[in-house]
């Protein structure tokens, strides 16, 4: 399982890293680059939410939340491709939605699973930085676009590197277990021989 979900908490982790680098470092984009951006990262991003949820299936009960998000979130993406005469306050309502989806979702998590995962500080941080900046969206739609590209840009980048480090630990706590699971085999195999 935890294969399957930091693998797919890392690619998350690294969408947003770009997403973010590209509104910071070149602000003065299109708004059918931007839409097209940020439709792509909402499609992976909704793959690898899905991906995650379906990973915690059997071990989890809140799986689910993940795949609800995972569902949503694509749904976004697929509709800045899919509606042609799309214009600059619709992409900023779904851009802020997909915020508010996945911090709640992120938030949820964090509280449920916190006496399972060590750190779940850095899901939660996520989580309230994206509800943040949804809400900041919708309080301030009429920001100029270079301020919001320089938001959306931040914002990004800063939930991509805590979504990696959260990654990285989901890995690190793989390789305890797999220590755990050799160290007992490893016994088991001198017990038995100690029996014989």
């Amino acid at each position: 399982m935890l294969e399957k979900l930091w693998f797919s908490t890392l690619l998350r982790g690294v969408m947003a890293i770009c997403f973010g680098l590209a509104a910071l470092c070149l602000p003065g984009l299109t708004l059918k680059i931007i839409i097209m951006i940020f439709g792509f990262f909402a499609i992976v991003e909704g793959f690898a939410l899905i991906g995650g949820a379906l990973a915690f299936q059997k071990e989890h009960v809140d799986w689910w939340l993940p795949l609800v998000t995972g569902f949503a979130v694509m749904i976004l993406g697929l509709l800045t491709f899919f509606w042609p005469g799309i214009t600059g306050m619709i992409v900023l309502i779904l851009i802020a939605t997909r915020f508010l989806v996945v911090g709640v979702t992120e938030i949820m998590l964090a509280v449920r699973i916190r006496k399972q995962i060590e750190g779940e500080w850095f899901l939660l941080a996520q989580g309230a930085l994206s509800l943040c900046l949804g809400i900041l969206l919708i309080a301030w739609p009429g920001a100029g676009a270079l301020a919001l590209a320089w938001l959306i840009g931040s914002i990004a980048l800063l939930s991509g590197v805590l979504t990696v480090i959260i990654a990285l630990r989901f890995r690190g706590d793989l390789q305890k277990i797999h220590e755990q699971v050799e160290n007992e085999a490893t016994s088991d195999v001198s017990s038995s021989s100690i029996v014989e």
